[in-house]
């Protein structure tokens, strides 16, 4: 048997051509050795038998490691491909259902609410700016997510997912419904409320006609969408401590009410040729002083299009106040 060397001195391969070739498998073994712990943190060092084990195994051991209790925790679960985090998934709920052990059931469920957590906020993200906080809207979506691993049946040939992002859905829905209305009207106009909101504001004019054209639109009697329109505004009502004014408190003449009065009446007949998107626009930016990009927030819009609204509308009444002026 050759011999390596003494200990601090490499071992060069070429200065021995006929030793490497005769070596046996037993010396080719220990020189595999010896590399490997001259070179240690390296990946591909691992020990032979380990390389062995890991032979056939599926994306799971990319992302799962077992702890000493043999519980499962999920390591890199972003990075998964989404036919990875199906298999994963499977993989995760079968072990929970085949096993007694209580601990490692949970610790497995654990790991599915984990692969599974990028879904929740994607189906969270699409309800954002729409008057909830996208970090609740989360929430519902993680809670829901939970439920829906705990009582999915994985005997089902089908993906989690297929259960699991209708519960999600649905989830998200009700809270719109029974938390973020400070004053809550019948279910029947919330429901119309949301359809309206998915139609458009841009005809929703306060005349029969329109009314009439939009309950079409929306599948909803007239009555029905009237009172869905005057319900909008109570999602998020404006607070009774406002102030209204800058000159609030300065003492108001008789002259002054009357003009008031004539300036308010002016604007009453002006305002019924402008949609309620449009006023509510309006009301946003000089009753409220939001900013342009607070309004587009508030109602689903971009910045881009709340500045063409409001030139389009006050061009519009500054033309019709003119007209009356002169009349």
């Amino acid at each position: 048997m050759r011999h390596l060397g003494t200990p601090g001195q490499r071992w060069h391969p070429e200065r021995d051509e006929g030793a490497r070739m005769s070596a046996g498998p037993a010396d080719e073994a220990r020189r595999d050795d010896h590399r490997r712990q001259a070179r240690p943190g390296r990946r591909g060092d691992a020990p032979t038998h380990q390389r062995s084990e890991r032979q056939g195994r599926g994306p799971e051991h990319r992302v799962l490691q077992d702890s000493p209790q043999d519980a499962p925790r999920v390591v890199g679960a972003s990075r998964l491909s989404d036919d990875e985090r199906a298999q994963i998934t499977r993989t995760l709920l079968l072990r929970a259902a085949a096993t007694g052990d209580e601990t490692e059931r949970r610790a497995c469920l654990d790991a599915v609410v984990e692969v599974n957590m990028r879904v929740a906020e994607a189906v969270a993200r699409r309800y954002s700016n729409r008057g909830v906080a996208l970090e609740d809207l989360r929430q519902v979506a993680y809670l829901a997510l939970v439920r829906a691993v705990r009582t999915f049946e994985p005997s089902r040939e089908v993906d989690l997912l297929s259960f699991a992002v209708p519960s999600m859905t649905g989830e998200i829905r009700r809270h719109f419904r029974d938390h973020s209305w400070t004053i809550r009207p019948p279910r029947r106009v919330q429901e119309t409320c949301t359809r309206l909101v998915r139609a458009g504001g841009e005809r929703d004019r306060l005349d029969d006609a329109g009314l009439a054209t939009l309950a079409a639109q929306v599948d909803a009697e007239v009555d029905t969408v009237r009172e869905a329109l005057t319900a909008r505004h109570l999602f998020t009502p404006p607070s009774l401590d406002r102030v209204v004014g800058e000159q609030v408190r300065e003492p108001a003449s008789d002259d002054d009410g009357l003009e008031r009065a004539e300036t308010r009446a002016l604007l009453d007949r002006v305002l019924r040729q402008v949609s309620l998107t449009e006023r509510r626009v309006l009301d946003l930016r000089f009753g409220q002083q939001l900013s342009q990009q607070a309004i587009a927030d508030r109602l689903g819009m971009t910045q881009v299009q709340v500045s063409r609204t409001l030139q389009r509308v006050l061009l519009q009444l500054r033309s019709a106040i003119g007209d009356v002026a002169a009349a």
